[in-house]
């Protein structure tokens, strides 16, 4: 089983930046509290500190979805501060790819790995 990697790209909206900074901290507190099967979830911002990026990866499929389960508020408070494009790399269950699915994001399979 391979794991399921996102990225989620925030374009943050003028005079919203402390505000986004306040809400990406509150995500990771909450993933700190509650994903157990997160390897790694981290955001990035650049230096003119108008975009910004997460990236996250799970053991599973199911990892995912709780993930999306316990920040769905946050979520919705960070798309009134910032646009946001969503990635899904792996091969989400399809529930979950539904779930992507419905907050835009676009889905790719494997083609072709490094390791094993």
């Amino acid at each position: 089983m391979h794991r399921l990697q996102c990225l989620t790209r925030f374009r943050i909206r003028p005079g919203r930046l402390d505000d986004f900074i306040k809400l990406a901290a509150a995500c990771i507190e909450a993933a700190r509290a509650h994903d157990t099967g997160a390897v790694r979830y981290d955001i990035f911002l650049d230096a003119d500190r108008l975009e910004a990026a997460a990236y996250e990866e799970f053991e599973t499929s199911a990892a995912a979805m709780a993930h999306l389960d316990h920040l769905t508020e946050t979520a919705d408070a960070l798309r009134a501060v910032a646009d946001v494009r969503h990635e899904v790399w792996g091969n989400p269950y399809p529930e979950l790819a539904r779930r992507y699915r419905s907050l835009g994001a676009r889905i790719m399979g494997p083609l072709l790995r490094l390791g094993a």
